[in-house]
Order: structure tokens, then sequence, then C-alpha cells
């Protein structure tokens, strides 16, 4: 069974069995399942989460290392399930895993998601109505799509115009989705997607432009095509914040940070990469975030849990 229906089968179960309108769920992101010993790293962070008897999981992208190797997405599956001889961690079967997808899922270097779909699920998918509370949703969107730049905007970037740039994009189809799916404004919506905009504090990432990544260059650790828009929908011409909380991946750290003023006010931004792949600036041991969410009070916390004594193998 692809994962998607498996834990929207697993997660009407747990709900059934949810004590309180207070519960946890996990974020984690880029696992990496298939590069060196990775598998080790998240084993051990998801057997940590457990202790939080979260009601889900979410992962924020990058899975595997490489989504064209089939036997990557069956590996992690294997683990998630608790059917790995060599890493069990009991109990993690029960729990409901939703994914956004990374830059590592698809088929090649900027290439399809059929084994993502194959094996995960949709690319893009909503919990309306299946949340313990009908004032709380997620939603997850893919925003890993490439559109290369035109010579145009080399120019007017200051990049080279005989180059290949390129930059990943929240596309239309996407944000008719989101539009979509937050008609009734849910008093608490979570977004999810892999790549962080170039905003607030992510922009320490990088632009949201690299080269062609057959130049050599590093990938982009931001995006903005779509980005605009997207504001433009959560704001709904500033009449108020049709969603609270946005979580992204990619940069394998952490932050975190909340908007303060502006048509965003009240927004936070939380990024978690760390949850097996080769860390990067700013370094932070592994980790993973436990947000708790408390429908009686209408309060929502995040606590970010490191692994202080996980060795990264490179």
């Amino acid at each position: 069974m692809i994962l998607f229906h498996r834990s929207i089968k697993l997660l009407k179960q747990r709900i059934k069995r949810l004590p309180s309108q207070r519960f946890n769920f996990i974020f984690l992101g880029d696992s990496w399942v298939g590069n060196d010993n990775r598998i080790a790293i998240f084993a051990a962070i998801l057997r940590d989460t457990l202790k939080f008897n979260p009601l889900f999981i979410l992962h924020g992208g990058d899975t595997v290392f490489a989504g064209g190797n089939e036997s990557e997405y069956q590996q992690f599956l294997n683990l998630i399930s608790n059917q790995d001889p060599h890493y069990p961690i009991p109990g993690i079967e029960k729990i409901p895993m939703f994914v956004v997808p990374g830059n590592h899922e698809t088929n090649g270097i900027g290439g399809n998601l059929s084994n993502f779909h194959k094996y995960i699920g949709p690319e893009y998918w909503s919990l309306n109505g299946l949340l313990p509370s009908r004032y709380l949703t997620l939603i997850g969107l893919n925003n890993i799509n490439r559109r290369y730049l035109t010579k145009k905007e080399k120019r007017k970037r200051n990049l080279n115009p005989d180059l290949l740039y390129w930059e990943y994009i929240l596309d239309s189809e996407n944000l008719t989705f989101l539009r979509n799916n937050l008609k009734g404004n849910p008093a608490t919506t979570f977004i999810a997607m892999h790549v962080p905009p170039y905003y607030g504090s992510f922009k320490k990432f990088g632009p949201p432009q690299e080269q062609d990544i057959i130049t050599g260059t590093k990938d982009t650790g931001t995006f903005i095509s779509g980005w605009r828009k997207m504001k433009q929908i959560i704001t709904m011409c500033g009449k108020c914040l049709k969603a609270k909380n946005l979580l992204f991946s990619h940069v394998h750290s952490f932050d975190f940070f909340k908007k303060e003023s502006g048509c965003l006010e009240g927004l936070t931004f939380t990024l978690t990469g760390g949850a097996g792949a080769r860390r990067e600036e700013p370094v932070v041991p592994f980790h993973y975030v436990v947000i708790t969410v408390d429908n009686i009070n209408k309060k929502i916390d995040y606590k970010p849990i490191f692994l202080e004594d996980i060795e990264d193998p490179t």
C-alpha cells in the first residue's frame, strides 16, 4: 500500500483513541536513506520521537538520497514499518507519516516523481477534515519543480547570460490547490513544502538561483518564484491570515522565526533538515521538531530536539 493511503488509515485509527484535544506531531526532514550509513541516524531519530507519542510524523522531503533508485524507497518504507532487521523500531509502524517531495525524490537530477508517486503518494495533499479539530488542517505542497532563467532575467540579476541558471518554483497548480484548500479558513493551518523561501532569516541560505547542476555548482537553498502569490493567498487581500504556520526542510540545519509586523504578522516559519543528511551551515546536531497543538487553549508550541550524541559519518 502507498504510504500516504496507509497513513490516512492509521491517522483515523489514532484519532479515535486520542485522549484529549492536545496532541504532538513530529516535523523532520532530509533523512537521505540510501546514502552511506545515514539510515542508522534516521533510525535513531525515529526511535527517539516515539517518547512523545506523536499523532503523526511530517517529513519535509528528501526521504531518500537517489529517488531514481527504487530500492532506497523500499529501504525507507521497511524502516518506518519496523521491518528492517538491522534497525528495529518497535511502535513506529503505528505512526502515520506524511511526506512532501524533496529534490532528492526525483528520478535523477531535475527528473520526474514517478517513484515518489509509486511508493510515497501524491506530491501535494491536504488533511482537511481529518485532524482532531475542524479548525485545524495541514497542507503539503510541491515546490521542487525547476524554472530556467531567461537571458533577460540573468542580466537583471547580474548573472552570466551564457550559463544555465535555474530556480525552484511553487507553480500555478500548487497555488490553485492551496487556494482551494484554504477556503473555510481553518483557525490553525500548517503548510509544508521542501524548499524555504528567500525571505526573513532564510535569506542567509543563499539566493534563489544557481548554475545548472551539470556545471558542478551546489544546489540552490531557497525559492522565490510563486512566493509572492502564496503570500497573497495566505493573507487574502490583507483581511486576515489564512495560515499560521509554514514548515520547510531542504537546508540541513535548523531555523525558526515569527513575523512580528506587516501583512504576515503572527506567521511562524520553521525549518528543519537534520534527520540524517550531511549537515550544512549553520551546523547544528541532528534533530527533529516536536509541535504541540493545544486546541482547547488555542496554543501551538515548537520544541527542537537535538541529539548531541549522534555523529555525522562524513
